[in-house]
């Protein structure tokens, strides 16, 4: 990752043809983190990671009385062109992100509070 604003991200997963590429939109220490990335181009004739259209992922942390609040919204959805099926890509990615999270949990519960 060449964190800055404007740098590359490379994600990676085991089962997925992978890396995808993004590139990191914020920066804002301890606040919020956001990234575009390509939707669906993998899967798609014609479309390349280059090409394919973007959603936006944010990422914000916010202070509380039991904690800190995580929120992830990954928007842009509506506004993918056809081929691209939004609702599935929705759905993939939704799970996706579930997945993301409930690893994060697991790590963070597992972790030695000071």
């Amino acid at each position: 990752m060449d964190f800055r604003v404007g740098g590359a991200i490379q994600f990676t997963w085991e089962n997925e043809r992978c890396p995808y590429p993004g590139v990191i939109e914020v920066i804002e220490p301890e606040q919020r983190f956001a990234f575009r990335w390509p939707s669906y181009a993998v899967s798609h004739p014609g479309l390349t990671f280059a090409t394919a259209p973007s959603t936006l992922v944010e990422i914000t942390l916010e202070e509380r009385a039991e904690g800190t609040l995580l929120t992830l919204v990954e928007s842009g959805f509506a506004s993918l062109p056809q081929p691209i099926p939004t609702e599935e890509a929705y759905r993939d990615n939704q799970d996706g992100w579930q997945e993301c999270l409930n690893g994060l949990r697991a790590y963070l519960q597992s972790q030695e509070i000071v």
